[in-house]
């Protein structure tokens, strides 16, 4: 116990709660490997195996207003929690959830237009699959509402006590539901995670802000115009991103052979541990960059070195997988059919460390109030989604095209995934680029 303290305290708060974060759910994370590499391609065939993830993007779109008040709601549950106003803090969660409930009627009508086109699209049959959608987008957004209250308040030890409960849950839902529809039951075990989230974080938050807080006034003019104001750049960091990102799937998905879309789903599942120290990371710098900023200080530092870690997790997992690629694949269902595609796994690995790094470093930003990157971010994501639909849509536009231009685009798009690979590779390693040329050029304004 004296050297773990000792190690605590050499570590320093920030280090200390992110390996605490990365060890605990890591251990959760061999029950999601097995799920998504051998549960998932053992129930769902390889003609409806690369629908897996537009669905699941679709299901995060239509939980995106909530995202956004999420995102918002942690911020300022952060500033609360540093002034001690946790009557406050009680009033704002009950606020929050009204609003929950509009976005949810708007989601169900979005889904009731919307969701027959797009199974049509990924060539899924309809089925029950748009309920479950509906309601993983909606117990998904809201879960992020409730952790996010305990990241404001650091409570990290219940947050890795959900983190490592959540995945066998999710394993038992998806073991009885998935034998009877695959993909049903894949959103059905998808839905139980956020719903022990919710339930787990209701009990951990009536224990912090149970009956001996009162609540007290919050929502005043003055808190609602800040609030909508945080909201509406975060919903600026969020929108076009999001957008581009169902529409990267979407195309994999609808554009390539079904064997070349299965591929991806299989190699991404790999190439996302590589994500593993980003995505800790970011969970963790939020309220130590916000406490960090309202205490006078400056987070750059923190923040410069979080990307730095995430990437170089990234790029050395992806030389691992490289080498053990050919021993892991044998072990998954039609893993030889795979094993052709490991150089695209070891870059996928790259260019998916490379935007967690970017999170790590914008939501950093978005913690200090710190939006400047916006100037850059939504440009970029408008242009990658620009080049998105004219690189695979210029067939609508090629009479008024160059031959030249036109031959060269068939060209690459004959080389199937690699083509929509060099793509993200171009928008991670451009967003990453812009990002550290920013935080750089401030670190030498201020020295």
């Amino acid at each position: 116990m004296f050297r773990i303290a000792q190690l605590k305290t050499r570590l320093g708060e920030f280090w200390w709660a992110s390996l605490l974060m990365f060890i605990t759910c890591r251990a959760g994370d061999f029950i999601n490997a097995f799920i998504g590499l051998w549960l998932v391609p053992k129930y769902v065939g390889m003609d409806e195996l690369g629908a897996v993830l537009p669905l699941t993007n679709f299901a995060g779109m239509l939980g995106l207003p909530i995202a956004i008040f999420a995102m918002t709601f942690m911020k300022q549950v952060n500033v609360l929690a540093t002034a001690g106003e946790y009557g406050k803090m009680k009033t704002m969660l009950r606020g929050v959830f009204v609003a929950a409930g509009v976005f949810l009627v708007c989601a169900i009508i979005f889904t009731r237009l919307l969701m027959p086109l797009l199974l049509e699209r990924v060539r899924v049959a309809e089925g029950s699959l748009g309920i479950l959608i509906v309601a993983v987008s909606l117990v998904g957004a809201v879960a992020p509402i409730y952790m996010n209250a305990l990241y404001g308040l650091k409570r990290f030890k219940t947050i890795s006590f959900i983190a490592v409960v959540t995945p066998p849950l999710r394993l038992v839902t998806m073991l009885i539901a998935m034998p009877f529809r695959a993909l049903a039951g894949y959103f059905v075990g998808q839905a139980s995670t956020p719903c022990l989230q919710i339930g787990a974080s209701m009990l951990a938050l009536r224990h912090e802000l149970g009956g001996t807080i009162a609540a007290e006034p919050y929502w005043t003019r003055s808190t609602i115009r800040m609030f909508a104001g945080y909201g509406f750049l975060v919903a600026l960091y969020f929108l076009v991103p999001t957008f581009t990102s169902f529409y990267e799937t979407l195309l994999i998905r609808q554009r390539l052979l079904p064997v070349d879309s299965a591929a991806y789903y299989m190699i991404s599942r790999f190439a996302e541990i590589g994500t593993y120290a980003g995505a800790t990371l970011s969970t963790v710098i939020f309220p130590f960059a916000s406490e960090r900023r309202a205490k006078g200080g400056n987070p750059n530092r923190l923040i410069l070195r979080s990307m730095g870690l995430s990437l170089g997790f990234g790029v050395v997992f992806a030389g691992v997988l490289y080498l053990l690629g050919p021993f892991v694949f044998a072990f998954v269902p039609d893993g030889a059919t795979y094993t052709s595609y490991l150089p695209e796994m070891a870059a996928l690995t790259v260019i998916l460390a490379a935007g967690a790094a970017v999170n790590c470093g914008v939501l950093g930003d978005m913690a200090a109030d710190d939006f400047r990157f916006l100037w850059w971010w939504i440009p970029f994501h408008v242009l990658y989604g620009v080049v998105l639909i004219f690189a695979t849509g210029f067939g609508y536009f090629a009479a008024w095209l160059p031959q030249g231009l036109v031959a060269w685009l068939e060209a690459m798009l004959a080389h199937g995934l690699d083509f929509y690979l060099a793509l993200m590779a171009f928008a991670q390693v451009g967003k990453l680029v812009c990002l550290w040329g920013q935080k750089i050029t401030v670190k030498k304004k201020c020295l």
